[in-house]
């Protein structure tokens, strides 16, 4: 298994994912910065408040479902490309542990890019001189609490990635779910749009139109669970690509 994990990670190194991984949240925490910068004399909050709502709005909205798609449809690429499904599963593994631990990878990288653009709304609060104490718990909690509420699009993602070799399919769907996600998380019936769960929690408190409740996080859970088990079992059935 260690030996199969360096193969993959040594793949996904040669690959432009970690390009992905890295850039999202720096281009992300720079449009925050410049949009402060650019409307200081307007704002009537401190400046720590307005870099971490502009960072979290377009990111927890917008980007971070489609960073999701993206990331899994390259992942899975991979092995679509050159008959990598195959020559992966003549290892001596099964197909269970060898879906889940791709998984794995993916879910790890998405942590990984949260936490990057968390570090990068520091970066930006120090380059604008922000005043006072430096909230980590509005920066990082509610990054933590978006990483949680975005298991169910990993999940579903990821299944529809390994299901389909090409690409448009599952990048269409992430972009007609992700794209009205806005106009969706301010009307009545966003819990029942994961792709919502994100931004909710997020901003959670921060934004008046804004609250995310545990029947948000139980549903995700719920959601996370069967579509893992049902894109696990999909897996172990299908042929082999």
């Amino acid at each position: 298994m260690t030996h199969l994990l360096r193969a993959e990670w040594s793949k996904l190194r040669h690959s432009k994912l970690m390009w992905l991984v890295l850039l999202t949240p720096v281009l992300i925490s720079a449009q925050g910065t410049a949009n402060f910068m650019r409307y200081k004399h307007i704002w009537t909050r401190d400046a720590w408040t307005v870099l971490i709502e502009q960072s979290f709005i377009f990111y927890s909205s917008l980007m971070l479902p489609l960073f999701i798609a993206v990331l899994m449809v390259m992942m899975a690429r991979i092995e679509h490309s050159h008959n990598g499904w195959k020559q992966c599963l003549a290892l001596p593994i099964g197909r269970a542990p060898f879906y889940l631990m791709k998984f794995a990878i993916g879910v790890f990288l998405t942590f990984l890019s949260i936490g990057m653009l968390c570090v990068c709304i520091l970066l930006g609060g120090f380059i604008v001189q922000a005043e006072g104490p430096i909230p980590y718990d509005r920066i990082f909690l509610p990054m933590l609490l978006a990483f949680a509420a975005a298991m169910p699009i990993m999940s579903i993602q990821y299944w529809l990635s390994v299901t389909f070799a090409q690409v448009g399919i599952p990048l269409a769907i992430a972009a007609g779910l992700s794209l009205p996600n806005l106009l969706v998380a301010n009307s009545k019936y966003w819990i029942f749009d994961p792709w919502t769960y994100p931004m909710v929690a997020s901003l959670n408190g921060t934004l008046n139109q804004f609250h995310g409740s545990p029947a948000m996080f139980s549903s995700s859970l719920l959601l996370f669970l069967l579509s893992l088990g049902a894109g696990l079992i999909h897996f172990r059935k299908k042929d082999v690509m």
